[in-house]
Formats: C-alpha cells, sequence, structure tokens
C-alpha cells in the first residue's frame, strides 16, 4: 500500500456542529498521525470539512492514496460517498468514543452509506487518550497498512435460528396476507441527515407486499395546519395514556403548547 495516506473530515451541513466539535477532531487527526507515523507512512490532511456533497467529489475524487476519515460528530455520509465512489483504494473509517464528541453514530452511518453502493471500506475506533499506546488499535491500523482491510471476527453472528413448526405456519399466514391486502408505509425523511441507506426500495419492498410513500418532511408543516386540535390531543393522549414520556427541549424548540397538554 501507498506510504502517502489522506486524512479527511467529514462533516455536518450546518457549520455550527462541525465548529464545535473541531477541537475533537483536530486532536483524533493528531491521534492518528502520530499512530501512522509509527507504522513508518506519511499522513497528510485534506483541507477542511466536506459539508456538502460536491465537496466530497471535488476534494476526495482526485485521490488516489489510501483514505481515512475522522469522525467525531454526526456527519452526513452521502457528502462523502460520491467522492470515493468508483474507487477500489482502501478506505479507512476511524472514530474516538469519547462520551462528550462520540463519531461512532455518523461512523456506522457512513458505512451504511457505502454498504449500499458495495464500496469496500474498514473501520477502527478507540477510546485511548493516546491512540498509539492502544495495543489492539495499532494492531488493527497496521493490518489496514499492509493488507488494506481490516477483517473482523464473525463467529458471534448468526443468520438462522431454530422456528418451530407453528411459528413457522403463522409466520407464512401473516406473509401471504401481507401480500394480499398490500400495506403501505409512509417513509418520512427517508434520506434525512444524509442516510442514503434509509429505505429498502421498491424492487425489494414490493414482491413482499409492501408499498413505500415517501413523505417529505416540509410536507408535515403544510398538511399540519389541516388537521383539527381535537385529533392532535386525541393522538396525545393517546399516547401518555400508553405511558410514553417526553422530555419536551424548550431551549431547542418552542414545545411550550404541547407541554401545557401533556402536563396540565
Amino acid at each position: 500500500m501507498s506510504k502517502k495516506v489522506a486524512i479527511y473530515w467529514p462533516g455536518e451541513y450546518v457549520s455550527a456542529p462541525n465548529e464545535l466539535a473541531r477541537p475533537q477532531v483536530e486532536e483524533s487527526t493528531r491521534q492518528m498521525e502520530k499512530a501512522l507515523t509509527c507504522l513508518g507512512l506519511s499522513p497528510y490532511r485534506v483541507e477542511g470539512f466536506i459539508d456538502r456533497p460536491h465537496k466530497g467529489i471535488e476534494k476526495l475524487g482526485p485521490i488516489d492514496d489510501p483514505m481515512i476519515g475522522i469522525h467525531c460528530h454526526w456527519v452526513w455520509g452521502s457528502h462523502v460517498v460520491d467522492g470515493v465512489a468508483g474507487k477500489d483504494t482502501p478506505l479507512l473509517l476511524a472514530s474516538n468514543f469519547k462520551r462528550q464528541w462520540p463519531g461512532l453514530v455518523g461512523m456506522l452511518n457512513t458505512c451504511a452509506c457505502f454498504e449500499s453502493i458495495n464500496r469496500p471500506y474498514s473501520r477502527i475506533w478507540t477510546d485511548a487518550p493516546d491512540w498509539s499506546e492502544d495495543a489492539t488499535f495499532m494492531e488493527r491500523l497496521e493490518e489496514w497498512t499492509t493488507t488494506g482491510r481490516i477483517r473482523y471476527s464473525s463467529d458471534d453472528l448468526s443468520s438462522s435460528a431454530a422456528i418451530s413448526p407453528d411459528a413457522l405456519a403463522n409466520a407464512r399466514k401473516v406473509a401471504a396476507d401481507i401480500r394480499k391486502r398490500r400495506i403501505m408505509m409512509m417513509m418520512l425523511g427517508d434520506t434525512s441527515q444524509g442516510m442514503i441507506n434509509g429505505y429498502f426500495g421498491t424492487r425489494i419492498l414490493t414482491k413482499y407486499g409492501f408499498t413505500e410513500h415517501k413523505i417529505d418532511q416540509a410536507w408535515v408543516i403544510e398538511w399540519g395546519r389541516e388537521i383539527k386540535e381535537e385529533r392532535i390531543d386525541a393522538a396525545l393522549q393517546f399516547l401518555l395514556d400508553k405511558g410514553i414520556t417526553f422530555h419536551w427541549g424548550e431551549e431547542d424548540l418552542d414545545c411550550s403548547d404541547f407541554h401545557q397538554r401533556a402536563n396540565p
């Protein structure tokens, strides 16, 4: 594998989260650079957060060296997908594992996005203060630098389980009923937050009796004006009666009206 390794920063659409996470991203990048240098590689940085799809194409597309994405906060997978699509160069998604700035969720979403386009990649993470002193992390990183992939054991995974004849018969009955009646599923913002993997698609669902009805989040506001207050109150009360507890975030969203209804 090439001794040169490009390090890039995936980001959010909104600049504020990127800037809040910048100190942790900087620190994690320094840790990765140190670890790579210990293994005899020469890392270099791709400038700035990749916070738009076109930036992924412009910044990552021309790179033929192995690449590492540093994930320390929530990021949009779709920003980087097209920048690495069609390539078979080694790609590694790295994350810290800290409570304040964990990047695992953003990293896993990006992994799923890559899976949806069959783009090979590997992933790695650590919670060590000094990444180069985490023996397991360094072993995995060295595996990636020598083979281009990190392979994890799948011994604990299983694709099947014992099913009783009665359960199988009941499942087939339900499946047959679904195909006969057909079920319409509402997909609200299915590609929100850059999750290009956030839906199954009609090619898969239709043959099993499901129909996707995609709803744009922007429509909710318009449709909401046509819903009577009594129906909203009844729906809220139904959830409360079922034991649902809401933690209203008045600082982030004006929920005072709903808060008053839920806490008369």
